[in-house]
């Protein structure tokens, strides 16, 4: 598998986004949650890389990392290692106390080159506020798996993992209050639109550090370039000066569009993936305005059930739970892989609380549930369409 190429940049931060396979969920307790810290800490302090802020959520989770200089000698390798180290120790131990086997995350995950200093304390904020925009009871201060509790001095155990980053990004604030903080960037216009594009990858920075990165993005395909054989084609020679650079590392790839665009001042410069051609466009009125009738497959022992989930008005009906009392959450939702509607919700109830996570791809959907009462017992469900319709 092809190795990410090493062009890491100073005072750069990498946003990065990992997924369950096939939506499955990836902890089930706070033993689980304790050693996905553990192994974070494990390979922060063998590779040197700097942890500003995480959050682990029933499928998926959210990491913001600074790497260390390629000059520096504590630099022992890059985004591509980290996680790969990360991933593959904690599915072991996931497997190993489960009783079950294969891959854990999908084999690609995602990340968002990200310019350091404008962006810092606002990413923080985004990563802490994950759980709230999935509707999580009690919001993102009582959400017990992010650094947040840590950031708000209420759990000591992160002191010793991200002390020195916590002060970095305190710093930022001055006198202001994190918490007051946090709670205004969640009413922030472009708070969503954020949701969007690092989601998808790319670079979010101004002009100069976009060209910034083109630069040191050329300069390692002229490298390339001159290790090669001299007998390449033209057409070769061509091809890998002018295609779109294509950065992968275990699994992870990036399609960082680094061509000249419009932009106001004072505006983030973001580069998108390119969309293929014939590629189908893919909009959010594909799930808004929709009802689906559905199948519940118990991931462990259970009997088979059904269910009808809508998308009204931005809200997320299950006609199963709501007639237990359950609540009709907004929901949020993301274009993957240009062809994909990926959303997601928590539903907050009266025996507990309810994880949803869906995708619609060609008019039909597939996705997991998570039931969890309030003794902490929870109920794994896979799910898939029988039939839909627009409301």
């Amino acid at each position: 598998m092809p190795r990410l190429p090493r062009i890491y940049l100073e005072n750069t931060l990498y946003y990065i986004t990992g997924r369950g396979a096939h939506n499955e969920k990836i902890f089930n307790d706070h033993e689980d949650y304790k050693m996905f810290q553990e192994l974070l800490k494990k390979y922060k302090e063998q590779y040197g890389f700097k942890l500003f802020a995480f959050v682990l959520l029933p499928d998926h989770f959210h990491l913001l990392l600074e790497l260390p200089s390629q000059k520096e000698e504590r630099f022992k390798g890059g985004v591509s290692e980290i996680m790969h180290d990360q991933n593959s120790a904690y599915t072991k131990y996931f497997n190993a106390k489960f009783n079950r086997k294969g891959h854990l995350f999908r084999e690609r995950f995602k990340a968002a080159l990200v310019e350091k200093e404008p962006y810092l304390l606002k990413l923080t904020g985004y990563i802490h506020l994950n759980p709230q925009r999935l509707n999580s009871p009690g919001g993102a201060k009582e959400y017990p798996y992010s650094s947040y509790s840590f950031y708000l001095d209420k759990e000591i155990p992160f002191r010793v993992l991200m002390e020195e980053e916590k002060k970095e990004v305190l710093g930022l604030l001055g006198t202001q209050d994190y918490e007051k903080f946090v709670e205004q960037l969640s009413k922030e216009a472009d708070y969503l639109s954020l949701h969007k594009y690092l989601q998808r990858g790319g670079i979010l920075g101004n002009k100069d550090f976009k060209d910034e990165i083109q630069e040191a993005l050329t300069d390692f395909t002229k490298k390339e370039e001159e290790k090669k054989p001299t007998g390449l084609s033209l057409r070769t020679k061509i091809g890998l000066i002018s295609f779109m650079i294509v950065l992968a590392g275990s699994g992870l790839t990036y399609l960082l569009k680094l061509t000249l665009f419009k932009e106001k001042k004072e505006e983030p410069v973001i580069t998108r993936p390119k969309v293929e051609r014939g590629a189908r466009e893919v909009k959010e009125e594909e799930l808004n305005g929709t009802e689906w009738q559905i199948r519940l497959i118990p991931v462990a022992e259970g009997k088979e059930d059904a269910d009808i989930i809508s998308f009204v008005q931005h809200k997320f009906v299950s006609g199963k739970l709501s007639a237990k009392g359950y609540s009709s959450p907004n929901y949020s939702w993301a274009i993957e892989d240009e062809k994909t509607v990926v959303w997601e919700t928590i539903q907050a109830g009266p025996q507990g609380a309810a994880s949803w996570r869906g995708e619609v791809e060609e008019g039909k959907m597939k996705g997991m549930l998570s039931l969890r009462d309030k003794s902490g017992k929870t109920q794994d469900f896979s799910f898939i369409s029988v039939a839909h319709r627009r409301r």
